[in-house]
């Protein structure tokens, strides 16, 4: 499943690179081709949020229900004080990147706790 998170988004992410210019002038207008940085910079912090939709489903499956609330607290709360610092000093720029340092810091928590889970039942 990561694999094909990972695909999908990888193909997004170069069609974004390399024709986001031109879908964008198409949907939107000439106007909006001033942010196209900050779509890319979004469509980057989506690998990390794909592949942390995998792991949710995984730890749901394998019962770890009562983590991911303290899991989600933390990430609202590093999530605001990246906002509240970068946004300030960087605009959209800063947002785009506070969105990919919390889906980073999503996906490897959400991966540690599986493979936390998962050693501890081979230990057992």
């Amino acid at each position: 499943a990561w694999g094909m998170a990972a695909f999908l988004v990888v193909s997004g992410l170069i069609v974004s690179i390399t024709l986001g210019d031109f879908f964008v002038n198409i949907l939107y207008g000439s106007h909006y081709l001033f942010w196209i940085d900050i779509l890319n910079i979004i469509m980057f912090a989506g690998l990390f949020t794909y592949l942390s939709v995998v792991n949710g489903y995984l730890m749901t499956s394998l019962g770890l229900i009562k983590i991911q609330l303290p899991l989600f607290l933390f990430l609202t709360i590093f999530t605001l004080v990246l906002c509240w610092t970068l946004i300030p000093a960087y605009g959209l720029l800063g947002a785009a990147w506070a969105t990919v340092a919390s889906s980073a810091a999503q996906f490897i928590l959400s991966t540690l706790i599986l493979y936390m889970n998962m050693v501890r039942k081979v230990d057992a």
